[in-house]
């Protein structure tokens, strides 16, 4: 599949990695997470993927990042949504970091009550608390 993202950071030979390379990288991955959702690539590649997505953002929101801007909530949130439900631990914690990083603005926060993710964030929490308690 040739627009199947890499588990690599951003670079390039003669610069380091900039935004807008983390950017790119963080729009792959949410493309890839729409398209292959269900498939065996999918499966095989989700929690490596999203801990490459967490790491995108995260350098985007520490650099404080206008492009950041352009993770549109309202379809980054519809695909991040159920990854607060996934058996996988590690990629609950990071679907939460993620949220947590994304929702800086009313707007976004409205964002995340339309959709009901609020709802998903108080299920993946319980089911954290429940983990380490038993």
């Amino acid at each position: 599949m040739e627009n199947t993202p890499t588990t690599s950071t951003p670079t390039t030979a003669t610069r380091g990695p900039n935004e807008k390379d983390f950017l790119k990288k963080a729009l792959q991955l949410i493309r890839f997470f729409t398209q292959e959702r269900g498939t065996q690539a999918f499966d095989d590649r989700k929690s490596a993927f999203m801990s490459d997505l967490l790491a995108s953002i995260t350098y985007l929101s520490e650099k404080k990042s206008p492009l950041i801007s352009q993770l549109t909530p309202n379809v980054v949130f519809s695909v991040l949504r159920l990854f607060l439900l996934d058996r996988d631990r590690l990629i609950r914690e990071n679907t939460i970091k993620i949220f947590r990083l994304l929702v800086e603005s009313p707007a976004s926060f409205a964002i995340l009550k339309q959709k009901q993710i609020h709802i998903f964030l108080a299920r993946a929490l319980e089911r954290e608390t429940k983990q380490d308690i038993f």
